[in-house]
């Protein structure tokens, strides 16, 4: 995906995830472009990917911790400069707690740190301002190779 896209699929989430959508990632194999080429070939491939769907902060994790070692300080900041953002875009607290103590127990900090880089983070969806979230009830899948 180029730049633009990337961009656009980042801003697109930031606003599904403030309308209170439900967020799944689905995998997708054999370098297929797009779901529909999944489909056409074999229908139950789709079906499979859908049903293995990961929630999105599932998957920030598993790229952020597969892509840097957490073993050292570059590592962690890379780590928390995806991760971190993704926290703060969540609209509920209790849900963001729940990744905040995971982040701090997967990088073995304590969670007042977690928080305190958490605080400098300036919220990337303010263009969704005047969108009030909501309790989940939707769901919207991004697609992203198997890699």
């Amino acid at each position: 995906m180029d730049s633009a896209g990337d961009n656009a699929t980042r801003r697109s989430i930031a606003l599904a995830a403030a309308s209170g959508f439900n967020l799944k990632v689905v995998n997708v194999y054999d370098n297929a472009k797009d779901p529909a080429e999944i489909i056409l070939e074999n229908p139950r491939n789709w079906e499979e990917s859908v049903s293995n769907a990961r929630g999105i902060m599932d998957y920030y994790f598993d790229t952020a911790f597969g892509r840097f070692d957490r073993k050292t300080v570059q590592g962690r900041i890379g780590i928390q400069n995806i991760i971190l953002p993704a926290i703060k875009r969540l609209p509920n607290k209790i849900e963001q707690s729940h990744w905040i103590g995971k982040l701090a127990a997967k990088l073995g900090v304590r969670e007042e740190a977690v928080v305190a880089e958490l605080e400098k983070i300036k919220a990337e969806n303010s263009y969704s301002a005047n969108i009030e979230p909501q309790k989940p009830k939707k769901s919207a899948y991004s697609f992203t190779p198997e890699g």
